[in-house]
């Protein structure tokens, strides 16, 4: 399981796995002013996936994205002020 070896962002996991979304999320979120920490989740293995893709909600401290890899996910929360304006910024399509 591929992962990149990121800076200590918030808690104890200094890694996230290894695709587009993640890549693209955890690196764009560390510039945005309006965020405050990033929570990197255990990396867990699944079975039966076979794509790249993330889901992501609104919770009380900020976003919650669950990104999929084809073999695990792991889960990633954004510490923001403003989940909204975050959210958008990063490209993040939230559920409704």
């Amino acid at each position: 399981m591929a992962k990149y070896k990121g800076g200590k962002s918030r808690g104890s996991h200094t890694t996230y796995l290894d695709n587009p979304w993640a890549k693209k999320f955890v690196r764009m979120a560390r510039k945005e002013p309006t965020v405050r920490g990033i929570n990197l989740g255990p990396i867990r293995r699944l079975s039966g996936r076979t794509k790249s893709d993330y889901s992501a909600k609104i919770v009380p401290v900020g976003i919650e994205l669950t990104i999929f890899d084809s073999s695990s996910k792991q889960l990633v929360i954004i510490h923001t002020t403003c989940p909204e304006r975050t959210a958008l910024a990063l490209g993040i399509a939230l559920k409704k």
